[in-house]
């Protein structure tokens, strides 16, 4: 019984997860916002290595921009892939149509949150994904299927209502 236990444990623990986050409304700002909010939530509670994906290098500078811009009291650790010491960073920036697209998960980086209207191609090497959806028509339309995509891959899902 004790070894059963064990082996669901760490099946468990191989299993992927994807977050869908469900917000209120179709404000592309609070979007941002709420990312901000809840990347500096999971860095503070010490899962620092994380990569966010944009869909252009424009989406992933005005991301990295808000990032620094979120509060004036917090300091979130991030850079845009590319820059000088991105890879020792702990919260990475990246998009589609560049070389970051070549970014894979590493033994240290497990989470990606994907802010882009497609997965990046690498987004199976993650251990845990997150997607934040509003009330934007086209957005919404995208993360249905999107889900349907991450349960036909077998991703344990949950969805959070903000």
């Amino acid at each position: 019984m004790q070894a059963l236990k064990v082996l669901q444990n760490i099946l468990l623990r191989m299993q992927k997860h994807c977050s869908f986050y469900i917000l209120s409304d179709a404000a592309s700002e609070r979007r941002l916002f709420f990312c901000c909010a809840l990347i500096e939530k999971i860095y503070a509670q010490g899962n620092h290595k994380m990569t966010i994906h944009c869909q252009t290098q424009e989406d992933a500078i005005i991301f990295n921009d808000t990032l620094w811009t979120y509060k004036d009291i917090s300091f979130i650790p991030h850079s845009l892939v590319g820059e000088e010491y991105h890879q020792k960073c702990p919260i990475q920036i990246g998009w589609t149509d560049s070389a970051s697209a070549s970014i894979e998960a590493s033994n240290d980086i497990l989470i990606l949150l994907s802010i882009s209207p497609t997965p990046p191609p690498f987004h199976t090497e993650f251990e845990h994904i997150i997607e934040i959806v509003n009330q934007d028509p086209v957005i919404k339309d995208t993360l249905r299927t999107r889900y349907q995509h991450y349960r036909t891959c077998g991703y344990d899902i949950k969805t959070h209502t903000i």
